[in-house]
């Protein structure tokens, strides 16, 4: 009994991880009909906007990677061709590899979280680089500032009170003075499209992300009081 107890445990340590990152890949991975283009093009026009026009953008089964030796990035058909905030984060991640670290020889066969944050494995510091350059390209730090200031009014972070709280959910106050769950603030300030009379396109809608994603970025940013 405690040999296979043991055994469990040791196949949730491994797999798990795995597991977690083929579900935020899926979560992500719906086609966005505003994109103005695929993982493949993005890839491109960066790579090209970059003078890096030497180095190919090319199709792969074996999983999202950029090869050093033929100076190639790869990703599978789906990232590759498809308009999803999968496909343009990951697209995003492989030219962060190449801007940031253009000596490193492992860089193939990478399987990427979208965005910086919703990872829970241990990841290579490199890796969380890559993420990173990937979340400022698609939600750079100040576009999003001046973005978030002009619709929630504040010349620095904003700060959560009776009336602020109240403005962005009067059903539910206590909430958002007293969040019990990570993000709780952040997620309605991504999602919000009103406050104070006023009507907007959210944050999200703005970026092009998902509410969590964009949530992720404000907490980066530390646009909110704690």
């Amino acid at each position: 009994m405690l040999v296979a107890l043991l055994a469990v445990i040791v196949g949730i340590v491994i797999f798990a991880p795995q597991l977690w990152t083929r579900r935020v890949f899926a979560q992500y991975s719906g086609p966005r009909p505003d994109y103005p283009g695929t993982g493949g093009e993005l890839a491109r026009h960066l790579l090209n906007r970059l003078d890096m026009a030497h180095i190919t953008v090319g199709m792969t089964e074996k999983g999202d990677h950029y090869d050093p030796e033929t100076k190639t990035v790869r990703l599978t058909p789906d990232h590759f061709s498809g308009k999803s905030l999968t496909a343009v984060t990951i697209a995003a991640h492989e030219v962060g590899h190449i801007v940031l670290h253009p000596d490193e020889k492992r860089l193939d066969f990478h399987r990427d979280l979208p965005i910086q944050g919703l990872e829970r494995e241990v990841r290579d510091p490199i890796e969380k680089e890559a993420d990173y350059f990937a979340a400022c390209l698609l939600m750079p730090r100040a576009y999003v500032a001046q973005q978030f200031r002009a619709r929630f009014l504040c010349d620095g972070q904003f700060i959560f009170d009776q009336n602020t709280a109240y403005m962005l959910r009067p059903y539910d106050v206590e909430s958002l003075l007293y969040p019990r769950r990570p993000l709780q603030r952040e997620i309605v300030l991504a999602s919000a499209k009103t406050i104070a009379g006023r009507h907007f396109d959210s944050l999200a809608q703005v970026f092009r992300v998902s509410i969590e994603t964009m949530a992720i970025r404000i907490k980066e940013l530390r646009l909110v009081r704690t």
